[in-house]
């Protein structure tokens, strides 16, 4: 007589889960952000589609290409889906602080795709280096952040 060892019971409950779930549809478009039919949704954003992009947004269009969102006052941004790809050689997304520098948020009811050679940047800038006749200068934050220390 064989008796089951407890990591035999945890992949027959593993498996079991796997196979409820992908019988499931319901699970695999579950709305973890709870934000699916949001008043505030900007629709779906595709970066290789100028239409889908919010308010605001801009592009250098170059080989690498750097694109520049705008933030609202609250800082949230609500998509149903979103898809940020390249369409040339590389793609930074950017985001311009408001006026009360409040973090990025960004809520996707649906899917979200980042492609490859593409990122998404929330750093700050480079402070400058001091010398014997002056101090170096803090770098400006980015959102959500504090200036760097003179």
């Amino acid at each position: 007589m064989k008796i089951p060892t407890p990591a035999h019971g945890f992949r027959r409950a593993a498996l079991a889960l796997a196979l409820a779930c992908a019988a499931t549809p319901a699970l695999a478009a579950y709305d973890i952000c709870g934000c699916a039919g949001s008043p505030d949704s900007l629709g779906d954003f595709d970066t290789a589609d100028p239409a889908t992009w919010p308010p605001g947004t801009t592009s250098n269009n170059a080989g690498d290409e750097t694109m520049t969102i705008p933030l609202p006052d609250d800082g949230v941004l609500v998509f149903d889906s979103v898809r940020i790809r390249r369409r040339q050689y590389s793609l930074t997304i950017k985001f311009i602080p408001n006026s009360r520098n409040t973090p990025v948020t960004m809520l996707v009811a649906g899917d979200f795709t980042l492609g490859s050679n593409s990122r998404i940047v929330v750093s700050g800038g480079n402070g400058a280096n001091g010398t014997s006749a002056r101090p170096g200068t803090g770098g400006a934050p980015g959102p959500g952040g504090f200036r760097g220390g003179d």
